[in-house]
């Protein structure tokens, strides 16, 4: 297998390939992508370009600031639309709302990034030690790459450690590799310590306005049901406040977020300890009291959400909702 890491060279031999059943894609211009004429009028772009990770729309007067993104603002907002895309929206659309959150989100640490190859090798392996050909441009749009070399990098490190078998690229377009006993174990894993846990991350405005929605709605909801519930608030911890967060969401087994906020002052963590909840493939509930519902940003807006007025309330359907997702957890005391 012959290395080929320049990228130039890849966007080069990309570019020769068009064909005029091709445009350019919206955010990648470098890559081709098909363009849908679904009736919309021409409001809305309906496109399909695998460097964006599948299909999305984008309303029409966003193409010219969607030109003018950073490559990293890009790829995140790449990250985004394949988690919409795996989450079995068809079309996601990015609007103006979408592209702030691409703006403010942080980016996937490098840790996420090689979870989320190795995550897509296995998924595409269907027995140990197949010898694997994927595409690099896929790649791009499943570790928040940018570049080609940040994709190779990604692929020595999971060599290294063992998780991935030899590996080349085959032209310029193409990974061959394939993933080793250690790589499916190490995804089996993450995957059954995620289902084992009885930790639900609590994310929610840490205000005294919200103590009894917590202390008699959503703590007694997780607990009933066999959950143990956390809030980042109260543990005692040395590190930083974001690495504590980040690790407590990887050992919880879903998050409920409540997205009440005070007047017109959205809870930004919240929105970010949902997203990076979703980003690492755990379930997220989504609570809202009543008041704050119309102040809802783009990106829970529409998922459902459970509305409340009264603890009591959120405690019903919370309890309600968790059984209906999740059913028992682990910690249930059946003999109550």
């Amino acid at each position: 297998l012959r290395l080929v890491s320049e990228s130039s060279r890849w966007r080069k031999a990309r570019r020769t390939n068009l064909t005029e059943q091709f445009r350019h894609c919206v955010i990648w211009p470098d890559f081709p992508a098909t363009s849908h004429f679904l009736g919309d009028g021409g409001l809305v772009d309906y496109v399909t370009s695998e460097r964006a990770g599948g299909t999305y729309a984008i309303e029409a007067q966003l193409l010219t600031d969607i030109r003018h993104l950073d490559s990293r603002v890009k790829a995140r907002l790449t990250t985004w639309l394949v988690d919409e895309q795996r989450d079995g929206k068809e079309w996601p659309r990015i609007t103006d709302e979408a592209i702030r959150y691409a703006e403010l989100r942080q980016s996937l640490s490098v840790e996420d990034r090689l979870d989320r190859l190795l995550e897509y090798l296995v998924e595409q392996s269907d027995s140990l030690g197949k010898n694997l050909e994927v595409s690099l441009t896929t790649l791009l749009a499943r570790t928040e790459s940018t570049e080609s070399e940040e994709v190779e990098q990604l692929v020595i490190t999971l060599h290294r450690r063992s998780l991935i078998g030899a590996w080349g690229f085959r032209g310029p377009e193409t990974l061959v590799t394939s993933v080793t006993v250690d790589g499916h174990s190490h995804i089996e894993r993450a995957k059954e310590a995620a289902v084992g846990s009885s930790q639900v991350f609590v994310a929610m405005w840490f205000d005294e306005s919200m103590k009894a929605a917590y202390e008699e709605g959503m703590e007694p909801a997780i607990r009933e049901t066999g959950y143990r519930p956390f809030r980042v608030d109260q543990k005692q911890h040395l590190n930083k406040i974001d690495d504590e967060i980040i690790g407590e969401i990887r050992h919880s087994k879903f998050l409920v977020a409540d997205f009440t906020q005070d007047g017109d002052k959205a809870r930004g963590s919240v929105y970010y300890e949902a997203g990076f909840a979703r980003g690492c493939g755990l379930e997220v509930i989504f609570t809202c009291h009543e008041d704050s519902l119309d102040k809802l940003h783009f990106d829970t807006r529409q998922y459902k959400h459970i509305v409340w007025t009264t603890p009591e309330e959120l405690r019903e359907q919370l309890r309600n909702g968790i059984l209906a997702n999740f059913g028992e957890g682990p910690d249930l005391d059946k003999s109550a």
